[in-house]
């Protein structure tokens, strides 16, 4: 959940970007703001438009262009992108960049212990139950979702989910912090039409670029799944020995599960991407990220990320070497 000052926790900071760094042929740019990929007549990307901190402009050229902003960042970067060619935003034919943007559905329970057990230290295991993930439309939705432990993870996460209590319910309830584990799930949310990040018509950021608009819904399966998990989890909690468990509510919270909004296929029509995260439309502009996924997959999509990255990083230099990138 949180950065490593020691770089003790690997993430692209502290393992990916010293080993680029190290080669001598990374040209970082750190806080620049790339808002425009500019197109040539064939429709062929051929610049990147930046802008840096002071909100000066730049422009980087390059063959091929890989976008890595995440579902809500490559989204915004690409309906940004409009030209003669692409009125509606770069590689956006089929009108599908931003659509489908995935959540994740995130059923959560606190449960109590009688004695204090500071399950807030350290890293969590990892342990997970996945006995009840697969998909059975006899409970009333399809998919499904990985249970797995969790913890508050500081008395201020803790506190988000009090709700209306105040003065002394308040009090009483930041105490059992120490006591208090929890049991989360990672549950399968559809892919849905309307749920999309797109282009503010009004809103601007402090450089002049207009911000993006996340609109989202549940779909009525994503509920039915959250509340049979919810069931589930305090179930387990009481055959543990809780004594007492409660659902929090995390909808209020964030997600850093951002998926879907660039979904790869076969189809043209119905995709942004081909398998390989290249553009359908654009052969010089990939997307590797989490925008990529046309499903969510019940389970945290980090090392799925990172593997795909590798698969398409792999096809990227096998086609640079038979010089099929020009």
């Amino acid at each position: 959940m949180f950065g490593c000052p020691v770089d003790a926790k690997a993430s692209p900071i502290s393992v990916g970007l010293p080993r680029a760094l190290a080669t001598g042929r990374l040209d970082l740019r750190p806080a620049s703001r790339v808002h425009e990929l500019v197109v040539d007549a064939a429709g062929r990307v051929t610049t990147a438009r930046y802008l840096d901190a002071k909100g000066r402009q730049h422009e980087v050229r390059a063959r091929q262009f890989i976008v890595a902003g995440g579902s809500l960042g490559s989204a915004h970067l690409l309906l940004m992108s409009r030209s003669g060619r692409f009125r509606d935003g770069l590689a956006n034919g089929s009108g599908l960049v931003g659509r489908h943007l995935m959540y994740h559905v995130l059923p959560a329970v606190y449960y109590l212990h009688e004695t204090v057990t500071r399950g807030w230290l350290g890293p969590v295991s990892g342990q997970a139950i996945d006995d009840l993930h697969a998909s059975d439309p006899t409970r009333g939705f399809v998919r499904g979702a990985v249970v797995t432990e969790a913890y508050p993870a500081t008395p201020v996460v803790y506190a988000s989910s009090a709700g209306g209590l105040w003065g002394p319910a308040l009090k009483d309830y930041l105490r059992q912090f120490n006591r208090v584990h929890a049991l989360i799930g990672i549950g399968e949310d559809l892919p849905v039409h309307g749920n999309r990040v797109d282009l503010d018509p009004v809103h601007r950021d402090e450089l002049g670029l207009p911000v993006w608009r996340i609109t989202h819904a549940p779909h009525a399966n994503d509920l039915k799944l959250k509340a049979y998990y919810e069931q589930k989890m305090l179930e387990i909690a009481a055959a543990a020995g809780a004594e007492r468990s409660w659902v929090v509510d995390m909808t209020q919270g964030s997600t850093g599960h951002l998926l879907g909004t660039c979904r790869m296929g076969v189809d043209a029509e119905k995709s942004v991407l081909d398998r390989w995260c290249r553009s359908h439309e654009v052969d010089n502009l990939w997307v590797v990220d989490g925008s990529c996924f046309p499903t969510s997959g019940g389970y945290n999509p980090t090392l799925t990320i990172v593997a795909n990255a590798y698969r398409v990083a792999d096809r990227f230099i096998r086609e640079a070497r038979r010089l099929n990138l020009r």
